[in-house]
């Protein structure tokens, strides 16, 4: 699928990071788990800049993920987006140089923006 991870956590629970993305699709689902050696991490944060300048038009965002960093998502063509009641953070330009109409918060405590 192209998106390249960041072990953050090899004590129980197993955790990753997003860290980039090197695929070619423009469509992205960011799974809920990976699997890497037998062992299943769980998806809890996008990472800097993870899917910058990827002409991205679709990105589907687990409710599995905590945070979303600075520059995650930005210079992009994403047109709307879903944030999870999951995400708690989200960095500052996460989102930048898209053409974003639709953001849709599905919490009720919206992520604190950084």
């Amino acid at each position: 699928d192209g998106i390249e991870y960041t072990i953050t956590s090899l004590t129980n629970p197993t955790t990753v990071e997003v860290s980039d993305y090197v695929g070619i699709s423009t469509t992205v689902v960011i799974p809920t788990t990976v699997t890497n050696n037998g062992i299943t991490y769980t998806v809890t944060a996008v990472g800097s800049f993870a899917f910058w300048d990827n002409s991205l038009t679709s990105v589907t965002i687990p409710d599995s993920i905590i945070s979303i960093v600075a520059g995650a998502f930005a210079n992009n063509n994403l047109t709307s987006v879903t944030i999870p009641s999951s995400v708690t953070t989200i960095g500052g330009y996460a989102f930048g140089d898209n053409n974003l109409r639709t953001v849709i918060s599905e919490s009720l405590d919206p992520a604190t923006l950084l």
